[in-house]
């Protein structure tokens, strides 16, 4: 009996976790330094992980596709 897989998780979820949780990273490390206000901090952080989030679901899938080819190749 072979153990139970773990669900599969798409892309955008994935990215989302990645974009919320190095937003709340960074707004947590902006209000630890006092470097802005609370609300500057909020706003940085926000904006933070949505370009994460965006970035990661552009750029952050290309790792698998190589690796795809490679295998798509060494079967030929």
């Amino acid at each position: 009996m072979h153990p139970p897989r773990p669900p599969a998780l798409s892309h955008a979820l994935t990215s989302a976790l990645w974009g919320a949780g190095l937003g709340v990273f960074i707004w947590v490390g902006l209000l630890s330094v006092e470097l802005t206000s609370r609300l500057a901090a909020l706003i940085i952080g926000i904006l933070a992980g949505i370009g994460i989030f965006f970035f990661v679901l552009v750029h952050g899938d290309q790792a698998r596709h190589r690796q795809q080819d490679r295998k798509r190749r060494t079967e030929r």
